[in-house]
């Protein structure tokens, strides 16, 4: 017998509480979130060319949204879409390396899409999906505006390219990353590091962000590389990093050099190659 799939149990996890773990949670998906995606896929065998808004939303009521400054007529059109759920949707955070950066703003109470009234995160994913520009009506400072913003593509992987330096996984910082900053101090992005590596030893720690090798500036993965190539350090000398986390808050680090165990090589993505990587070694 064929079945129906109506949604799927997923889990979610939060940010850490006073005791430092995880809380994870189980909620319910609707699979009609997944069609958009699906149907493209299920009907040519392509991959869907999936659109999105760089924000995160959050729901507030009418007697908020009218403290903020919405008017009458406003608040009569959002009645009239909807009897029982009567709220409206609020940028609480801006991707920082989205095209609609420099536009939207968090606390803009998002309005309209493309002309319809939104009030549901699913309406979102309809009304985006497939769009290179929306044009949005938001309330900003008490007025209502009306915007042009560009989407972005999610190709569901970011990450094209790693590099392994002194046992740290370095790449340009992919899209859960800039959901969490307001800026990116570089595009030089630390992920990992090996246990026992001298990056392990220095405390190059993941989720930082690496913005200079001695003097010299890394504001992106190109410059890393031709940084650390250039270093005129051998074996067992010392070259300072310069680092700085999620928290904003900057510091350095001395790493020892140690080519041998802990050469310098790149992955690149290569469809060509088997596993669909290619590795290129420096050192």
């Amino acid at each position: 017998d064929q079945c129906i799939v109506r949604g799927m149990w997923v889990s979610y996890v939060d940010d850490e509480d006073e005791d430092e773990t995880n809380n994870e949670y189980f909620y319910g998906l609707d699979a009609s979130s997944l069609l958009s995606v699906l149907g493209p896929l299920l009907e040519t065998g392509q991959a869907p060319r999936l659109r999105i808004l760089g924000i995160e939303l959050t729901t507030i009521s009418l007697i908020e949204t009218r403290h903020l400054g919405l008017d009458q007529k406003w608040m009569d059109r959002v009645r009239d879409k909807s009897s029982r759920q009567r709220q409206m949707l609020m940028i609480n955070r801006v991707n920082c390396q989205s095209k609609c950066s420099e536009v939207l703003k968090p606390l803009d109470v998002l309005l309209c899409i493309n002309g319809n009234i939104v009030t549901q995160f699913t309406e979102i994913d309809q009304l985006v999906h497939g769009s290179d520009t929306l044009a949005l009506t938001i309330l900003r400072g008490k007025k209502v505006r009306d915007v042009i913003v560009d989407t972005d593509e999610d190709r569901g992987s970011d990450t094209q390219r790693l590099v392994h330096w002194a046992g740290a996984i370095v790449h340009e910082p992919h899209m859960a990353v800039s959901q969490q900053c307001r800026s990116l101090p570089s595009k030089t992005y630390v992920s990992y590091n090996t246990y026992g590596s001298p990056a392990y030893t220095a405390e190059i720690a993941p989720t930082s962000f690496i913005t200079h090798v001695g003097d010299v500036e890394t504001p992106d993965v190109d410059a890393f590389v031709a940084a650390v190539r250039g270093l005129s350090k051998a074996d067992g000398e010392h070259v300072y990093v310069r680092l700085v986390g999620m928290d904003m808050i900057p510091e350095v680090v001395s790493v020892k050099i140690n080519t041998h165990y802990w050469p310098t090589a790149e992955l690149v993505r290569d469809a060509s190659e088997p596993s669909g990587w290619k590795r290129v070694s420096y050192t």
